[in-house]
Order: C-alpha cells, then sequence, then structure tokens
C-alpha cells in the first residue's frame, strides 16, 4: 500500500502533522511540487518533515511553474510511485486536479483536506453546481477543517459517511513554549523590540482580504475615544507601504510594524501581545487564532474566519465582529483593554479550548479516512 500526500510546498505549519500521519500510515510519501512560493516570503527554507520520504518535484517558485510543466513531472512520479491513495490538499489546480484524476484512473482512492466553507467569500449558483459535480468524481472523500466546511460539501454533495471532520491545527507546543520562554522577561524584550507595554496583536500577510486598513481605522477610533493600548502589525504584503502611509498621514500613535518574522520568531510576537485581532473579510479557516491561543491570548475575529465554531467562544476566550462593523470593533477593543475582564482567564480559556486541535487529531482523522477507502 502506498499512499502521497500532496502540497505545492511544505510549510513549517505542516510539518508536524506530516510526522504524525507518517506514525499512522507508514508508507507515506510527500509529495511537494515547488520549493517556495512567493504570496508567502516568510517561509522561504525546504523544511525537513523527518524520515518520510519526500519528493520535491521543483526547487524553484511556484509562481514561476506552468501548469503543464507541474502535470508532465507529477505524471512521471505517479508512473513511477503507482499510489494506492492519494491525498490532494488543493483542487483549485489544474495540476492538482490532474494528479487526483490520474490516481482514480487508476484504480487508486482520493482525498480532498478541505479548509473552505460558504461564506469565506461570494458565491454563485452555477459555479457551485459545477464545483460539485467536479469534486464529487475526483474524490471518494472529504476531510473537512470544522463545522463550517464539513456543512459545505455537504450541501455541495457529498455524503456524511464520506465526510471526515478533521479540524485545522499547529503545532501547539511550539506557540505554547515559544510564548512562555519570552514572557519570563516580557518587559525588556518588549523594550528592545521597542513594542508598546499593552497592545492588540495582528498577524498575517498585508492583502486587501485581511482588512487591516478598516483595522487601522477603528483603532484610530479606540485612541480618540481614550484607549491606551497599542498595535502590533507583524506581516508583509502588498499594502505594507499603503498603510504605513496612513499611519503617519492620519498621525495614529503606536501602532508598530514588525515586518516580515519567520516561524520560530511568531512566538515572541505571541508572548509579549495582550489579545490577538483578526479582522479578515474573508479567512477559509485561521491558523493564526490556533497559534495565539495556544500562547494564551483571547480573541477578537471577524466572523469571516471558518474557526469560529470551534475557537472562539463569545464571553469565554474571545468575542466576534462583522469585519466591516467599525463601532463594534471599537467598543470591544474598549472592553478588552478596560480592566473589567479578567484577560487571564480568557487566555486560559484559549489555551484550554486549543488543547483539542493538534496534530496527533489531525492525523487520527485522516488515517481513518485512509483505511476507511481502503476497506470499502
Amino acid at each position: 500500500m502506498r499512499i502521497v500526500i500532496c502540497y505545492t510546498h511544505i510549510s513549517p505549519r505542516l510539518v508536524r502533522r506530516i510526522q504524525c500521519l507518517s506514525e499512522r500510515l507508514h508508507n507515506l510519501i510527500v509529495l511537494e511540487i515547488a520549493g517556495s512560493e512567493r504570496i508567502y516570503p516568510w517561509w522561504p527554507e525546504k523544511y525537513d518533515v523527518g524520515a518520510v520520504r519526500q519528493v520535491q518535484l521543483f526547487t524553484q517558485p511556484l509562481e514561476e511553474l506552468s501548469q503543464q510543466q507541474i502535470i508532465l513531472a507529477a505524471k512521471a512520479f505517479l508512473e513511477r510511485e503507482k499510489p494506492d491513495v492519494a491525498i490532494v490538499a488543493d483542487y483549485s489546480r489544474k495540476s492538482m486536479r490532474f494528479i487526483a484524476r490520474w490516481v482514480k484512473k487508476h484504480g487508486g482512492r482520493t482525498i480532498l483536506p478541505a479548509v473552505s466553507w460558504a461564506g469565506d467569500h461570494r458565491r454563485w449558483a452555477i459555479r457551485e453546481w459545477a464545483k460539485g459535480l467536479v469534486i464529487r468524481r475526483l474524490f471518494d472523500a472529504v476531510c473537512a477543517s470544522g463545522e463550517r466546511t464539513q456543512s459545505y460539501f455537504f450541501e455541495l454533495g457529498f455524503s456524511r459517511q464520506r465526510l471526515w471532520k478533521q479540524f485545522n491545527v499547529v503545532d501547539n507546543e511550539h506557540f505554547s513554549a515559544g510564548a512562555a520562554a519570552v514572557q519570563l522577561n516580557a518587559s525588556s524584550i518588549r523594550k528592545e523590540l521597542m513594542l508598546p507595554e499593552a497592545h492588540f496583536l495582528f498577524v498575517g500577510a498585508l492583502e486587501p482580504w485581511k482588512n487591516v486598513s478598516h483595522l487601522l481605522d477603528c483603532y484610530a477610533g479606540y485612541r480618540r475615544g481614550g484607549g491606551a493600548w497599542g498595535l502590533v502589525i507583524v506581516g508583509v504584503g502588498s499594502q505594507l507601504e499603503l498603510l504605513q502611509e496612513k499611519v503617519k498621514q492620519d498621525q495614529i500613535q503606536d501602532v508598530v510594524f514588525t515586518g516580515m518574522k519567520k516561524h520560530d520568531e511568531i512566538p515572541i510576537y505571541y508572548g509579549l501581545a495582550a489579545c490577538l485581532v483578526v479582522p479578515s473579510l474573508s479567512e477559509p479557516w485561521g491558523l493564526v487564532i490556533n497559534e495565539a491561543e495556544a500562547a494564551g491570548l483571547p480573541i477578537l475575529a471577524s466572523n469571516k474566519c471558518g474557526c469560529i465554531p470551534e475557537l472562539v467562544h463569545r464571553g469565554i476566550n474571545g468575542y466576534v465582529f462583522e469585519p466591516m462593523d467599525g463601532v463594534e470593533l471599537v467598543r470591544l477593543m474598549h472592553l478588552v483593554s478596560s480592566g473589567s475582564l479578567d484577560l487571564s482567564a480568557m487566555g486560559q480559556a484559549s489555551r484550554q479550548i486549543i488543547q483539542y486541535y493538534t496534530p496527533e487529531r489531525w492525523a487520527d482523522a485522516l488515517a481513518d479516512c485512509v483505511y476507511y477507502l481502503l476497506k470499502n
């Protein structure tokens, strides 16, 4: 039995998942299409997944490769390895659909680990009908990242018997231990990094759908209303200069742009923050929420984050808002920073909630799906 799991690029968020899956599926091969992705410049390195066999088709960035190049290389790989099961992580790319189609044509089974949900962006009925038809033909089962994704793929025509609720996860220990270590000397490290003493934190790509410009408007309103916390923005993207200029022109105080930070550096910023803010207009899941909860932070999150039903419990470990409702976000920022909430208890609740969402459980669900398909 040969099982291949296919990704465009192995990010640090995937390493622990793959290691856990390899402990449950002993003939696992990791197929990585490209050496990097330019949209994620903070993940440029090749990541070692341990003893698992790892095949990389190309060393150059994904954006430099044509779909035809990838298909030809993938075809050669498939003809050589002849996998019995293919776990294909991205059905939106022609090359990934080719891999699923090839395996199905040659008698194998196919699984889609999915994160999309109905509300993560605008949908059109005819396209959804066509998508459901294509995906049902390509995949024997779907491992859905949560309640919203499971419901969405049920609506696309997958039976409950072909749907596994898998969740989306990070290496909790990496963020928990990293945050705890920096908190031992938090005050001096904040001064060294020139961060505000108490602050909200944003982590992510500085792209339009992340809604950071609106976050800055809300933060400016919060400060005008007497709010005293700072705002730290970790990330890079096409809007970085625009956002920096906005802060300068609007004279918004205590906003710090840290630039790009690598996976090993991010826990430092969670450990020094008081609350994570995720204002996204579209967010299939929102792994920064996993990371922040592992570090023990309260959460303010847009209701467009797919993980809301699982990870953000209102009044327990955070609050949820409409992404363009500036009045509500300003109110919540004042509430969180007012001193009237027990933020330590909310942070502890975040730690308790995220304990269930681990790479081990992610691997358990996916392995169960594989074994089910091989027997049926």
